[in-house]
């Protein structure tokens, strides 16, 4: 009997050692549960090949997040369509949506993305070493609503091959540019002077303003009037009538967007072309015409004005009806990151929306040219923030393709895309 009592308690002691000892290892960590991610990716240059290469390093550092990509249409105003599509059916299959620069403030104000403020808090995510521009392009009432990926503005793209060869400076101002235009187009034997984008689209809002600030003009004012309708923009609307007439610039740019324009240049059939920087990967391209013989310098301006590049670029938002928003910043945390940008640099000829990506010398050795240009990216004018942008831009574009396709009085036009314009700001 006192032989079995003190089995019978030899194993209760050994039972309450084996609860005592598991008790303070605690529960067996158990594995994150595995999460798909979706976001919209584009088509244009490199967009995708890069992108996919990103998101299988990715996906490799974070294995219980897979993530897929959806292809969206090549322009910017189609790609908006699309999302309002998805936004007004709640659509839940996007995580993370590739915005442009002029959209936070619609997407913001109707619930369609959420602000990152209390995320990128939780991950102490740090902002200073992003452009001035781009960052505050992608706030909204003080709000985060975006992270800035990679960066635009407009760049004046020239042949420096024959500007040396016939002796003549890079051009500074609007007429200097038309002359010498002209000049090398008839030296040269070439069929266009300088090409840019003036077909019904968003480019042309950003290539026409880039005329209008540079002559001194603008949309909407510091005190947030309307002010459109001054002599400056009329000046700018005479000047790109003038490219025009005077056969600087072929009456084909009214058809022209982005790639029309870089195939014309790289085909070394024209002198100067107006382009986003994603255009260098094009000119330096094994099958350009025009491979080591172009320079790039900031756009020309009117008389007493200044140089102005619009600032374009994309950046990334979290849907509102995301299933994941904590790994969906994880995601927007890792492309944005100093190293991805570089990468993007290096490897797709996007700019980076951090300061140091100009500045590292691997994207120097690429890009020659990128350190040169980050005055322009400090100093590139954002487009009138407001909730109605899309409209606003379209009565701008539609009203100027007009004007340039089939002629008119510019102080005509001017006025009646102002009228337009105050009629849509007094819109409840």
């Amino acid at each position: 009997m006192i032989t079995h009592g003190i089995h019978r308690r030899r194993i209760l002691f050994s039972v309450l050692l084996l609860a005592l000892l598991l008790a303070a290892c605690g529960p067996a960590a158990s594995a994150p549960e595995p999460v798909t991610l979706v976001i919209t990716s584009s088509k244009v240059g490199k967009d995708l090949v890069v992108l996919q290469q990103q998101l299988d390093v990715f996906m490799q550092q974070h294995p219980n997040i897979h993530v897929l990509t959806r292809e969206t249409p090549d322009t910017s105003a189609e790609r908006l369509a699309l999302f309002r599509d998805y936004f007004s059916k709640q659509d839940a299959g996007v995580d993370v949506y590739m915005i442009d620069i002029v959209w936070p403030a619609e997407l913001y104000s109707n619930g369609w993305i959420i602000a990152l403020d209390e995320l990128m808090a939780q991950a102490s995510y740090d902002t200073s070493d992003f452009l001035r521009g781009p960052l505050t392009g992608t706030q909204v009432s003080g709000k985060q609503v975006a992270l800035p990926w990679y960066t635009d503005a407009g760049l004046l793209y020239y042949r420096k091959d024959l500007l040396d060869k016939y002796g003549l400076p890079v051009p500074t101002t609007w007429d200097e540019l038309q002359q010498t235009a002209l000049t090398i187009k008839a030296k040269a034997g070439l069929a266009n002077g300088f090409v840019w984008q003036a077909a019904p689209h968003e480019g042309l809002t950003c290539n026409a303003l880039e005329f209008v600030w540079s002559y001194g003009g603008t949309v909407i004012d510091a005190d947030d009037q309307l002010v459109f309708d001054s002599p400056a923009t009329v000046s700018a609307y005479a000047e790109m009538q003038a490219l025009l007439d005077s056969g600087a610039s072929p009456h084909a740019v009214v058809a022209h967007r982005s790639a029309d324009s870089t195939n014309l240049f790289t085909n070394g059939d024209a002198v100067f072309m107006r382009n986003w920087p994603v255009a260098w990967g094009n000119v330096q391209a094994s099958d350009s015409k025009v491979k080591d013989q172009v320079g790039v310098a900031p756009l020309p301006h009117g008389p007493g004005g200044t140089s102005a590049a619009c600032l374009g670029g994309w950046n990334l938002a979290i849907s509102a009806y995301s299933k994941h928003p904590q790994e969906a910043f994880t995601l927007i945390e890792f492309l944005t990151s100093a190293d991805q940008q570089i990468m993007r640099a290096v490897d797709g000829d996007y700019l980076p929306t951090r300061a140091s990506g100009y500045k590292d010398a691997q994207v120097l050795k690429t890009h020659p040219f990128f350190g040169d240009l980050l005055p322009i990216f400090l100093n590139a004018t954002p487009r009138p923030r407001s909730k109605q942008y899309g409209r606003l831009s379209e009565i701008i574009y539609s009203a100027t393709s007009e004007f340039l396709d089939q002629g008119g009085d510019p102080a005509t036009t001017v006025t009646m895309i102002s009228t337009e314009l105050e009629a849509l700001i007094n819109t409840p």
